[in-house]
């Protein structure tokens, strides 16, 4: 008895076999740098190789705290964008700014003034919510969320 790959497991063949590529050629890389630093600290004294460790030691600390520090002030950043989105005040502006665009829309009977606003008061929160969130979901595909994560990918393996 023989098992044939689905259509879908031989569509992911290709890009799983770049994946792979891709990490394993970074493996080779960190492994290079690896024995290149073991080599450098091996020459040094021993003196040095404290010093070179008390050095690494350190900046890792500092890269550490700045590390924190910009994951604080982003998420007190989102944190306030997100409190202000749900303020009785940002919602009342949306009504307002959504009741205008209606207005603005012409002569319109009650059902589809209604409808008109509801439809503009949803534009306003998605435009919100793309705010928060710094791009507009209604622009992006599956396709392009997909491309884009594995061009992401190859250019971070690759650069």
């Amino acid at each position: 008895m023989e098992l044939v790959p689905t259509a879908e497991d031989q569509t992911l063949t290709h890009p799983r076999n770049e994946i792979k590529m891709a990490l394993i050629h970074i493996l080779a890389e960190k492994q290079a740098q690896t024995q290149q630093s073991e080599a450098a600290l091996a020459r040094k004294s021993t003196a040095g190789q404290k010093g070179a460790i008390a050095g690494a030691v350190g900046k890792g600390l500092w890269n550490g705290a700045v590390g924190l520090v910009e994951f604080v002030w982003g998420a007190a950043k989102t944190a306030a964008e997100v409190a202000w989105y749900l303020t009785p005040i940002e919602r009342l502006n949306n009504l307002l700014e959504a009741s205008y665009k209606t207005y603005q829309s012409g002569s319109l009977t009650e059902e589809k003034w209604r409808q008109s606003l509801i439809k503009n008061l949803q534009q306003a929160k998605l435009d919100d919510i793309a705010r928060i969130i710094g791009f507009d979901p209604r622009k992006c595909s599956g396709q392009v969320i997909s491309d884009t994560s594995i061009g992401c990918f190859a250019e971070h393996c690759f650069s």
